[in-house]
């Protein structure tokens, strides 16, 4: 083969070994992992018995069970004849712990942010959450739920306290096992979830020679994140305004209604008050006309009687006027009798044609018997 053609067949498999790993970065950490040599590391089941060493080859056949015995130690469970070799401890094994262990919650993200998933995630756990990224392990698998609106997809994120399993972890590397991957049993136990649990970082590193491509990424991520925290923003927003109506309107109609009510409160108080006052201030017609009848010798008469609220004119005939002035004042339910007009004198009758008026004693209202006397 000629120089130019090994030069060439050089920078292509260069070109295409870069572009493979950034598609690689590209792809959930489950579907990294079945093409890997993870598919192919001894299992350390964390399980309320102790702990069990899985063979991966004989798992499907097992149903991930019996491959070995229980141990209550990890250095009994690593000493028996099920034991890891060197080889495999060196190399690294998956600790696969229950699912108890996890706190899942249900997440949507926009479709075109594929690739950033666990960015995102990460993210909106802190912001959700009271997990901080570096406080626990994290992984997430696509739902099987249909998605709320078009251009999302969503998503179950699994989140692990680091103290769960740092006491494990620990004990392994002090027995000379690497810990090369973390992952959990499915909510049966029969089955090892979809997903993997970084041990570093947000994501896998990405190849340093990818400068554009991760420059259009770092573009992508920022435009979804954009768009999610604009979504995020305005539905809280809408929520809160339309709590915010709700309860205006319950105020207004509340405040409406205690208004009627004053406005109906005060209206009786004033008819009680009038009706008290008018009672306590005006004298019953029935009480003059008895009383005039009283005090009228039988040579006076009454041609016209006006009761008002607060006093009385009287219009007839009498033989002396001034005596029946005299008359009307010694009553306890007159005062000021006084003539408003000129005295004249009735020929044909005979007497003296009077127009007087009184002024009445306030009291209280004499209640008449049913005999029309009074009480």
């Amino acid at each position: 083969m000629t120089p130019l053609a090994d030069t060439l067949l050089g920078r292509t498999s260069v070109f295409f070994g870069w572009w493979g790993d950034e598609l690689a970065g590209m792809l959930p950490s489950w579907l990294r992992d079945s093409g890997s040599g993870a598919a192919k590391m001894p299992v350390i089941s964390v399980e309320p018995d102790g702990y069990r060493l899985l063979d991966p080859k004989a798992s499907a056949q097992t149903g991930w069970r019996g491959a070995s015995p229980p141990s209550s130690t990890l250095s009994d469970l690593l000493a028996g004849n099920h034991g890891l070799s060197t080889k495999q401890a060196t190399a690294g094994v998956t600790l696969r712990f229950p699912y108890a262990y996890c706190f899942v919650r249900s997440v949507e993200l926009p479709t075109a942010a594929t690739a950033d998933f666990a960015r995102l995630l990460n993210l909106d756990m802190e912001r959700a959450t009271p997990f901080k990224h570096d406080e626990v392990y994290s992984a997430f698998a696509v739902d099987t739920r249909p998605p709320s609106q078009k251009g999302k997809t969503p998503l179950r994120q699994f989140i692990v306290k680091r103290a769960l399993l740092s006491g494990v972890i620990g004990d392994l590397e002090q027995l000379g096992v690497t810990v090369a991957r973390i992952d959990c049993w499915d909510e049966a136990g029969h089955a090892p979830l979809a997903a993997a649990f970084r041990l570093t970082g947000d994501a896998p590193p990405r190849k340093s020679g990818g400068f554009a491509v991760g420059l259009a990424a770092t573009a992508v991520l920022a435009a979804a994140l954009s768009i999610y925290a604009g979504y995020s923003i305005i539905s809280r927003l809408e929520a809160d305004l339309a709590t915010l109506d709700a309860k205006a309107q319950a105020l207004r109609s509340t405040t409406a209604q205690k208004r009627a009510a004053e406005v109906s409160v005060r209206a009786a108080e004033a008819t009680l008050a009038a009706w008290d006052i008018l009672e306590k201030t005006t004298v019953p017609k029935l009480a003059v006309i008895d009383e005039l009848t009283r005090l009228l010798p039988d040579t006076a008469w009454v041609t016209d009687l006006r009761v008002g609220t607060d006093g009385a004119d009287i219009n007839g005939f009498a033989a002396s006027t001034v005596a029946l002035l005299r008359a009307l004042e010694t009553s306890p339910l007159f005062v000021d009798a006084t003539s408003t007009s000129a005295v004249t004198f009735d020929t044909k009758e005979n007497k003296e044609r009077f127009n007087i008026h009184v002024r009445l004693r306030l009291q209280p209202t004499v209640k008449q018997n049913g005999d029309g006397g009074s009480q």
